[in-house]
């Protein structure tokens, strides 16, 4: 068992961010700390060390059924709650996983039309790209599922926040692709095969079609999102 490992383990779990400790103390410990090679408690201590939200929990002690000081760790940050009830989160789960499910539809449609351009690397790669921002949004959507109508920051920022964000990023993707394959279409314009360039660029049309739709019904959805204040354990 490494001390050390075990000795930061605790620091941060129970004590990080809070005033058990004082901050003199703290840093003491971490400045000198060095994580162990093969040592589980290191590992948990550097991850937990680097979590951004490390400070939306504190510690607190107890008494247990037998009289005993116990010390717990509990959710102190804000919350986010959806302006909706258990139905209306249950359709807006459906909503989600259909407009991803139909975007994915239409990027995997535009490169099965095969056409001249998709053998340029500045056609290609772009494209390519844009498959990024609809994994992340896929994540977004399949965390989404599983939240609740009272969210804690690192559910609301994995869920709504990255939907949202990997949305915009699939839209300046696409436009950018269908600027490029404008410009291609421009260039070489009666030597290659325009009507297989036109099916491209018209489906990128619909993704961009699609995705619109979509960011707006999730500013109308997600627009009266309230924020729930923490409150320090006291």
């Amino acid at each position: 068992m490494c001390a050390w490992g075990e000795q930061m383990y605790l620091l941060i779990r129970f004590s990080y961010g809070s005033q058990v400790l004082c901050l003199q103390k703290k840093q003491r410990i971490l400045g000198h700390w060095q994580p162990r090679a093969g040592c589980p408690n290191c590992e948990r201590g550097q991850y937990m060390l680097k979590n951004k939200y490390k400070d939306d929990y504190s510690r607190f002690e107890r008494l247990n059924g037998k009289g005993r000081v116990v010390e717990d760790i509990c959710y102190t940050g804000d919350y986010y709650l959806l302006p909706f009830e258990k139905q209306q989160k249950r359709k807006t789960n459906l909503a989600n996983l259909g407009f991803t499910g139909l975007l994915w539809a239409v990027q995997i449609g535009a490169g099965m039309v095969n056409q001249d351009s998709s053998r340029t690397f500045w056609i290609v790669y772009p494209y390519l790209f844009l498959y990024l921002p609809l994994a992340y949004l896929f994540l977004g959507a399949a965390t989404y599922l599983e939240v609740s109508l009272r969210m804690q920051r690192v559910q609301y920022e994995t869920g709504v926040t990255r939907i949202r964000r990997s949305l915009k990023g699939a839209m300046a993707l696409s436009g950018v692709c269908l600027v490029l394959g404008l410009v291609y279409l421009a260039l070489h314009f009666g030597e290659i095969q325009v009507g297989r360039e036109l099916i491209y660029l018209l489906c990128h049309c619909l993704f961009l079609a699609v995705a619109f739709l979509y960011a707006r019904y999730y500013n109308r959805t997600y627009s009266g999102i309230a924020v729930e204040k923490g409150k320090p354990v006291e």
